[in-house]
């Protein structure tokens, strides 16, 4: 069995549209190359975005407010596949 282990990052600021721009094309470079790594100096978070991912949008405005969530998520498959074993008994089979 696989073991779990959770890792958390969360990191809030205030960037320009410029500034914003170039951080989402550095994500989506990495996503592109399926090395996604997020870190401040003392924690990093690293990710292997494979196969099919799943996104969500909120946009959201209120008045003068506007609010833009994107939620992205995936699957990680088993690193060591020497660890997935099948095995099949055929009862039925004639000898």
């Amino acid at each position: 069995m696989s073991e779990k282990t959770k890792e958390d990052f969360f990191f809030s600021l205030s960037l320009s549209r410029e500034t914003l721009a170039d951080h989402l094309e550095a994500l989506a470079k990495s996503f592109r190359i399926g090395k996604v790594s997020f870190t401040d100096g003392n924690e990093t978070v690293q990710m292997d975005p494979e196969g099919d991912l799943a996104m969500d949008v909120h946009a959201h405005t209120e008045g003068m407010y506007n609010k833009l969530s994107m939620k992205f998520r995936w699957q990680t498959k088993p690193k060591n596949r020497q660890d997935l074993q099948f095995h099949f008994d055929d009862e039925n089979e004639e000898e």
